[in-house]
């Protein structure tokens, strides 16, 4: 087997290259007392309080004849493999909700990506 390119212990010493943190939660939809769903967000077990960096992306929308879609208004950067996370999960950091809209691993199985828009 070939040598890693990111040593694990790089990471743990870029602590000013991932200065917030993120938590990842899913959505669960319990039906409400007049036997309808509404979504109930919790956080997921194990993904709570990451090291991440936000950065913009330069978002816009995209506009065709049969659908409009929005191209990332974020970038997180975590500092760890998280394969659990996924598209129809979201992301909070300092109170922010992010829709998820795709997830990116490094072939090191080092560092997570999030492609990620602001819920207003």
């Amino acid at each position: 087997m070939g040598r890693p390119i990111v040593s694990p212990r790089m990471l743990t010493r870029l602590h000013e290259f991932y200065p917030s943190t993120v938590t990842i939660q899913e959505a669960t939809e319990p039906r409400d007392t007049y036997g309808g769903y509404s979504q109930v967000w919790a956080n997921k077990v194990g993904y709570v309080d990451l090291d991440c960096r936000l950065s913009p992306a330069g978002g816009k929308e995209v506009k065709k004849p049969d659908q409009t879609y929005v191209v990332a208004t974020h970038i997180i950067s975590i500092a760890g493999y998280y394969p659990g996370i996924h598209e129809k999960d979201r992301a909070i950091i300092a109170a922010q909700p992010f829709d998820i809209l795709l997830v990116e691993n490094d072939g090191q199985g080092d560092t997570t990506r999030l492609l990620v828009e602001i819920v207003d």
